[in-house]
């Protein structure tokens, strides 16, 4: 079972943890017109077969308790910064997030006899674990030869300043902004 028109002209891509970068995020009223801060975030996949697919997500005010915290956390905003109005918290949130690159965990949910995708959760992109002394011994250089030694105080001559100096500022300790 190869390919069929169903799965040709879908949009959900499979149950997976996808890189991602969010490209839009913004907040919409609901269908009353009441004031609520529903959170609809863009992401598009950013890298493998399904790169550049868009999935559409929404975090209800509702579910802020359990479902904004840990999007937040993923893209690196400071989550105890406090405002003085709501509308700057939610402005703040959506310049943190736009454009910021997040693993998405992506599942599927059935709405009315259709499927699509849901984000089950979020972290930050993993950092690099590979070392520099890792990237040279690939390419058959030996670290030792080519990194410095870490220096140590006796590495370096003793030098005082002569009796000649002339500081070129004047710096008093109140003038320091620490």
């Amino acid at each position: 079972m190869g390919f069929s028109f169903k799965k040709v002209c879908s949009n959900v891509v499979p149950v997976s943890t996808y890189k991602a970068q969010i490209t839009e995020v913004k907040f919409k009223e609901s269908s009353d017109k009441s004031t609520q801060y529903n959170m609809e975030v863009h992401y598009a996949i950013a890298d493998g077969p399904y790169a550049k697919r868009t999935i559409i997500d929404t975090i209800y005010e509702k579910a802020f308790a359990f479902r904004l915290k840990p999007f937040l956390t993923a893209i690196d905003a400071d989550v105890n910064r406090e405002f003085e109005t709501a509308k700057e918290l939610y402005d703040y949130g959506i310049r943190q997030a736009k454009g910021k690159f997040v693993m998405i965990d992506v599942g599927i949910r059935t709405y009315n006899g259709n499927e699509y995708n849901e984000i089950k959760g979020w972290a930050p992109i993993p950092s690099s674990t590979t070392s520099a002394e890792d990237v040279m011994s690939e390419f058959g250089v030996n670290p030792a030869e080519i990194l410095p030694k870490t220096p140590r105080l006796s590495d370096f001559p003793d030098e005082t300043a002569s009796d000649e100096f002339v500081p070129i500022a004047d710096v008093e300790a109140d003038d320091l902004p620490f």
